[in-house]
């Protein structure tokens, strides 16, 4: 596209995606690297955060991370027609955790680029606890998975945060791309 003499290209569901997956899924592994020097400087099991949560009715630390992960690889399987992970039996852990999220960049960032061509129009099924909702693939990626998948982070960080974990807005917001 070419508008007042600047050339603009047209972002593909790829460049949506996985610049932000791969940024908060490192932000995410950071954060529960803090949490485990947290823990070890002052003689903790460093499991237990995981089993912290913000309010009786909300998902604990450890499912924070899963349902982020979950919700990344689950989408970039639907977006390109490729089979999801199995991450195997789930365990509450924080060597488990940095694992699953280091298996969830090391998936996603195997697909190659062209496998998402045409995806922003492919229709996504996607049966939740309360319904089957249908979707093409734009509007399932920026209005369901991304606010979704954001959530889970932001929690992740809040729980840790409200557990005395050190961290600043520079461990949610991970390594930003930046132009030399």
């Amino acid at each position: 596209f070419i508008q007042r003499g600047k050339i603009k290209m047209a972002l593909s569901m790829h460049d949506i995606a996985l610049p932000v997956f791969t940024q908060q899924l490192g932000a995410l592994a950071e954060i529960l690297n803090e949490t485990q020097a947290h823990a070890d400087a002052r003689e903790l099991d460093a499991d237990q955060f995981l089993a912290a949560r913000l309010s009786p009715d909300m998902y604990n630390m450890a499912i924070q991370v899963r349902q982020a992960t979950d919700h990344v690889q689950r989408c970039v399987a639907k977006l390109t027609g490729i089979d999801e992970l199995d991450f195997g039996p789930e365990e509450e852990a924080m060597d488990y955790c940095r694992a699953r999220i280091a298996k969830t960049l090391e998936f996603i960032q195997a697909v190659p680029a062209d496998k998402f061509e045409g995806s922003e129009d492919r229709p996504i099924e996607l049966q939740t606890r309360v319904r089957l909702m249908h979707f093409p693939g734009r509007d399932y990626l920026l209005h369901f998975v991304l606010p979704q998948f954001l959530f889970h982070v932001t929690t992740a960080y809040d729980i840790a945060r409200s557990a005395g974990v050190t961290l600043g807005k520079r461990h949610y917001l991970g390594a930003i791309p930046q132009s030399e």
